[in-house]
């Protein structure tokens, strides 16, 4: 989210970030390239937006999740809105964060960025619309995943059923049994992740739910 002249840009944006000598800095090449002038484009270098220091580029440029500011005091929705100091009373180490980053499944890494959108503040209709996107992304995988597992279970049922014919490998086999937790599983973790369902999802997931708990039951 950008903001130009104490006002916010009607549209969402994007910018890049890259680490150069172990600091870092922030680059919005679209701004840099020029500006908008009734409806015109401009075309005229504007370097206050190449190469800038993350505590500056705030001013001007709030990313979604407060881990892209790259500060230890990060600005909450509404301190980028009224043009405040953060309001955070305690440090927050988004170098470790960053590192642990690397780390985590794309279904954490999710996760985690619903939360942290969520904590600081869904004041606005174009941090809400991202929130709003990031948990329908979640949403529809545990769907997808629920569908997976009772897909693979199905599967191994019928395999049971057909007294374990035709022949299968010990890590074959092993991977039959293993692949219908694992999706329920992540179905399960994604779900948690939603909060406010009514709202966000305009209807309550409440069903899915009850039917993956059901066949993380069945299955054990």
């Amino acid at each position: 989210m950008t903001k130009q002249n104490g006002q916010i840009d009607p549209m969402a944006h994007a910018w890049n970030a890259a680490k150069l000598a172990g600091k870092w800095y922030l680059f919005d090449a679209t701004w840099v390239a020029g500006s908008v002038s009734q409806g015109k484009f401009i075309k005229k270098l504007d370097n206050n937006y190449y190469q800038v220091k993350p505590e500056k580029l705030v001013k001007s440029h709030y990313p979604f999740d407060y881990l892209w500011q790259f500060t230890n005091r990060p600005l909450k929705a509404n301190d980028f809105l009224y043009g405040r100091p953060s309001s955070y009373k305690q440090k927050i180490d988004y170098e470790s964060t960053l590192k642990n980053l690397k780390k985590l499944s794309d279904l954490e890494k999710l996760n985690e960025a619903i939360v942290r959108i969520e904590a600081n503040g869904l004041i606005h209709g174009i941090i809400f619309n991202r929130y709003n996107h990031l948990t329908i992304i979640s949403y529809n995988g545990a769907v997808a995943d629920y569908n997976e597992g009772v897909k693979k279970f199905k599967e191994y049922i019928n395999f049971r059923n057909a007294q374990f014919t035709p022949n299968r490998t010990d890590s074959e086999l092993a991977q039959m049994i293993k692949a219908p937790k694992q999706f329920a599983e992540q179905a399960s973790i994604k779900l948690q992740s939603i909060r406010n369902p009514d709202i966000i999802l305009g209807v309550n997931p409440a069903g899915l739910v009850t039917s993956v708990a059901n066949l993380e039951k069945n299955i054990q």
